[in-house]
């Protein structure tokens, strides 16, 4: 899908509704866009949501269910590649999400900086719905 097309049928709505509704969380979809990922599309979720529309929450995923690359040439998304994009929560969330990401920011996959910015936003929402000094 062009980003033309993109911003024509998806991206005006959705960008009035966060700017106006200032909501605290998104979800991101399960769907591809141009073969990637949603919740792995860095232009979506750091460029668009948080850039452009002024996004200052955090992003979650859909629910990632095992198997999903069964369905698919894609394969599932992974959790460094959602926390790289400027993702928050993984959802559901495993175990081995999190030493698959561990082992990723060992390896330099993933930088500190990045895992840092991306706690620090779950922090800024806990800090601000529980009145936290």
């Amino acid at each position: 899908m062009s980003e033309r097309a993109l911003r024509d049928l998806y991206l005006k709505g959705f960008g009035i509704a966060v700017r106006s509704a200032s909501p605290k969380c998104v979800m991101t979809s399960y769907n591809l866009l141009n073969g990637k990922h949603t919740s792995e599309h860095r232009g979506l979720v750091e460029d668009i949501l948080r850039s452009e529309f002024g996004f200052d929450g955090i992003v979650m995923t859909d629910w990632i269910i095992g198997g999903m690359e069964a369905f698919g040439k894609y394969g599932s998304p992974t959790s460094s590649n959602i926390a790289m994009a400027g993702g928050n929560v993984m959802m559901p969330g495993s175990e081995h999400d999190y030493t698959s990401l561990l082992e990723d920011l060992k390896n330099n996959k993933i930088s500190r900086e990045q895992l840092e910015i991306n706690a620090s936003r779950m922090y800024l929402l806990a800090k601000e719905l529980f009145q936290v000094g």
